[in-house]
């Protein structure tokens, strides 16, 4: 996210007089100001149906390692729903007192200009005039607006609607009905949201069961498929924050040739996996009284849970994929699945599993085919955890962050080499993971949850030489947004000393520069992020959420709601059609703060320095034309602040910067995509042609 600031940023305080307004945030304290440019920035359940809602939460919190647990005497996790998972940035705008005067950014470097004695004509800074007009109304008319007047009616009056975290079992379930085995068919969870219009799922294929047709999903399955929103061992500690769709759909008992085995006969064919996501949605829908559509979709495999995987992919392209030592069958359908998304810059691979066993070789081969893009976001990894233990260590770490540097038993190549001798390699290559059967004791079936897979693995292995740990570098296509992680460049006690003699020499009337600059001067960072957060509420929910999620220090990644800005800003629309109109079938733009034309949008995400549009698959050669046409809109951008760049909230920035030095506030990746029509976007069809006009010649009379 970059940073804007007025003219008169370039001149010294003494030449140039403060404005007294907040000038556009470099990525999270934003401004309106027109065409300025930025360079970075249940219990209950009805006898007769097939249904329970269990509002309070999640159980897993009662199922620990190697214990058996009841569904009717397990106890409710305690879910905590916490108001700063989305949220960020501030800064008033005030058009009418702005000096535009000689407002230019597109060709200057910040960091190499002279601020006291610029000159800049020679400098390249374009000279721009900005009159009042152009501010309101120019590009701000009514006709951008007509429809809904954002501020009153969404923003300010209304109340948001909580949705508190909670779950759904069907125990009959009709398009799972016909897979054998002991109900519930399907479980769903979800976590604390506020407001959601979009939810990200979450699909978890599980494996083979030692206990044959005797395994129920919450029971057995649950506990360990890593569909967690904070750590299972450790539930204090920070998880997966974006509005999530938890499913877990129960697999077909085919216990022919191994008694153990379960496939997925009802989810593999085209269509159907999209249906039964559509089901949870409606039913989430119906229990919390919300309408949402999917946005992200994310696909998890443990075990045998692998082989319908591979059949998915055949016809289902997910955003992201997490296998947890599943890959026992040709991984081909993941590879071909993993080029095209690192082709277009976007998605997500995880492959974790267990060097010199039975899911080994084909591992290989997809990390062989993914190391060359150096992505943080597709890498393959080894682990000693044992094999059933590895879903619930590093599931809820991914869905966290798809890009994490994974803590508590990944391997480096190294060591796993080291230690293939000692692990149980399996004789059998049918593909499948043999190993996993019920010829463990029944009398024994729930002491240990890595027994539960029936395989001849180590539970005591150590963890030790973890990998060393990678900058997270993302990209989208060719477009690779601003990532500085800036350090304080000095104490927080010497900056004080700064703002203290800025605060000095401010008469008793305090403007915004003034007032934030004081606040700096004898308060303690977190005491300067809360008086700026009553700025930040006062542009939107949104972005207070935003805001919230920094100071709530989790890193986690923030979804981009792209549909509902696209439908909120006409900017945006006008951006992305401009970009559109410029030659080939893919393309990138960056927004501007002050394309938005809405403050909430504005103050939460500032710039965008990657937004991506994509010509999906089909598209006739005069798609242009057709207002049909479907485009995949993709959005990648770094929430962080600038505070060497100078500005009214320079102080402010300098204050977030410290709050992430002493781990009290964490910077974090926005992204999001969508699809949309050209219609959607503002692209009207053609008018028709007019017929020619015929040409009668006129003869001129004679008399």
């Amino acid at each position: 996210m970059s940073t804007v600031a007025e003219s008169s940023i370039f001149a010294s305080p003494e030449a140039t007089p403060d404005t007294g307004v907040w000038p556009t945030r470099e990525d999270v304290f934003a401004e309106d100001v027109g065409a300025l440019e930025h360079d970075g920035e249940t219990g209950w359940q009805n006898e007769d149906s097939d249904t329970e809602f269990d509002e309070a939460g999640d159980t897993e919190a009662d199922y620990a390692y190697g214990t058996e647990c009841d569904r009717e005497d397990a106890g409710q996790e305690d879910a905590v729903f916490e108001v700063d998972s989305e949220a960020a940035t501030f800064e008033a705008a005030d058009d009418t007192e702005a000096d535009y005067g000689n407002a230019g950014y597109e060709g200057g470097v910040y960091e190499e200009v002279d601020y006291e004695n610029a000159d800049f004509e020679d400098a390249d800074f374009e000279n721009i005039h900005y009159e009042e007009a152009d501010h309101e109304e120019a590009d701000y008319g009514e006709a951008d607006y007509e429809d809904a007047d954002y501020e009153d009616a969404d923003y300010e009056d209304a109340q948001p609607v909580a949705v508190t975290p909670g779950r759904l079992l069907v125990h009959r379930h009709p398009q799972l009905r016909a897979h054998a085995g002991t109900p519930p068919d399907l479980l769903i969870e979800w976590n604390g949201m506020v407001e959601p219009s979009v939810v990200d799922v979450v699909v978890h294929l599980h494996g083979y069961s030692g206990h044959g047709a005797a395994m129920q999903i919450v029971k057995h399955k649950k506990p360990i498929s890593g569909l967690d929103f904070t750590d299972p061992a450790k539930p204090g500690v920070a998880g997966r924050t974006v509005p999530t769709l938890l499913i877990l759909p129960r697999g077909h008992h085919q216990p022919k040739g191994n008694p153990a085995r379960y496939t997925f006969p009802a989810l593999t064919k085209p269509g159907a996996l999209q249906a039964l996501i559509d089901d949870a949605l409606a039913r989430f829908g119906a229990a919390t009284g919300t309408s949402v559509r999917r946005n992200r979709l994310i696909l998890t495999a443990h075990s045998g849970g692998g082989a319908a995987l591979m059949s998915v992919l055949g016809h289902t392209d997910p955003d992201e994929v997490h296998t947890f030592d599943a890959l026992y069958n040709d991984p081909k359908a993941l590879i071909d699945w993993a080029r095209k998304r690192m082709a277009a810059g976007t998605g997500a691979l995880r492959v974790l599993y267990r060097p010199g066993e039975g899911t080994a070789r084909a591992s290989e081969r997809v990390g062989a085919a993914v190391r060359a893009a150096g992505s943080p976001n597709f890498r393959v990894e080894r682990t000693r955890v044992p094999h059933n233990d590895i879903p619930r260590r590093f599931g809820w770490q991914l869905l966290a962050d798809a890009s994490a540097n994974l803590s508590g038993g990944v391997l480096s190549r190294e060591a796993a080499d080291e230690s293939t001798e000692e692990l149980w390699t399996p004789q059998e290559g049918d593909g499948e993971y043999w190993g996993e059967t019920g010829w463990e004791s029944e009398d024994f079936a729930g002491e240990s949850i890595a027994q539960e897979c029936g395989c001849r693995c180590k539970d005591s292995e150590s963890l030790e030489e973890e990998a060393p740990p990678a900058r997270a570098r993302r990209m989208l296509g060719k477009c690779k947004p601003v990532q500085d992680d800036l350090r304080p460049e000095a104490p927080w006690s010497e900056m004080q000393q700064r703002f203290r003699k800025r605060c000095s020499l401010t008469s008793h009337r305090l403007d915004a520069k003034a007032a934030i600059d004081c606040a700096c001067a004898f308060g303690d960072p977190r005491d300067v992020a809360l008086f700026s957060m009553a700025r930040v509420i006062a542009a939107g929910p949104l972005a207070a959420r935003l805001f919230a999620h920094f100071l709530g220090a989790s890193g986690a990644e923030v979804t981009i709601d792209v549909a509902d800005m696209i439908k909120r800003s006409a900017g945006v629309r006008e951006k992305i059609r401009k970009s559109i109109a410029r030659g080939g079938d893919i393309g990138f733009t960056r927004l501007e703060q002050s394309e938005y034309r809405d403050s909430d949008l504005q103050f939460a995400y500032g710039a965008i320095d990657c937004v991506q549009w994509r010509v999906l698959p089909s598209a006739p050669k005069d798609w242009r034309k057709k207002p049909a046409t479907r485009i995949e809109i993709s959005m990648l951008d770094y929430y962080e602040f600038h505070p060497a760049r100078p500005g009214v909230s320079q102080c402010a920035h300098a204050a977030c910067v410290e709050l992430v030095a002493r781990g009290q506030a964490k910077n974090f990746w926005t992204s999001g995509s969508t699809v949309v029509t050209l219609a959607d976007l503002g692209v009207r069809p053609a008018p028709p042609a007019r017929p020619p006009r015929e040409r009668r010649p006129l003869h001129q009379s004679t008399y």
